[in-house]
């Protein structure tokens, strides 16, 4: 089956840099509250309106390093998004990259059905998933469960291609 684009994601924290909001915790380790702290800013300010925001956890400790990465997880809506870190500098720049896609469950269960209906196989229920959001890798596959109004059902699945939201129907089986 080709790929179709539905727009899932949400805005999100894509590629932040943070300079010198880390410092030290002495001369050796990165001070995480500025990277924490910005992580949170930026999650509310991209998701807020729409999701739950939650705590930011990060190591313990991570000595500063340049080009040293490690991540920081956010929690939306219950789930954990996974945000690399990467060290810009030796005195505590980060740069932040969001390393998983959100995909909103109610966008892909409305666009599953708009797609099935435009083809002719209207549904009467769809379900991408239990959750308000999915945090998937890119490389993931989410399938939905589809059952059409004349009681026949099919599963689709859409492949998670990168972090910012774009995930192509793959395949409907049986096919429409």
């Amino acid at each position: 089956m080709g790929q179709f684009r539905f727009g899932l994601a949400v805005v999100g924290v894509v590629a932040l840099a943070l300079a010198g909001c880390g410092g030290s915790d002495g001369d050796e380790m990165l001070n995480l509250q500025g990277a924490r702290n910005e992580i949170l800013r930026q999650a509310t300010n991209g998701y807020g309106t729409v999701l739950d925001v939650g705590e930011v956890s990060c190591p313990a400790e991570v000595p500063r390093k340049k080009d040293a990465v490690f991540f920081c997880t956010v929690e939306l809506d219950g789930q954990r998004l996974r945000v690399n870190v990467q060290q810009t500098n030796d005195e505590g720049g980060v740069r932040l990259y969001e390393a998983q896609s959100v995909l909103v469950v109610d966008t892909m269960n409305d666009a599953l059905a708009s797609y099935t209906a435009q083809r002719g196989k209207p549904t009467s229920s769809v379900s991408c998933g239990e959750t308000t959001v999915l945090i998937r890798t890119p490389g993931d596959e989410v399938e939905c469960s589809i059952t059409f109004a004349d009681g026949s059902t099919a599963v689709a699945t859409y492949g998670v291609q990168d972090t910012k939201g774009n995930t192509p129907l793959l395949s409907i089986t049986p096919p429409l």
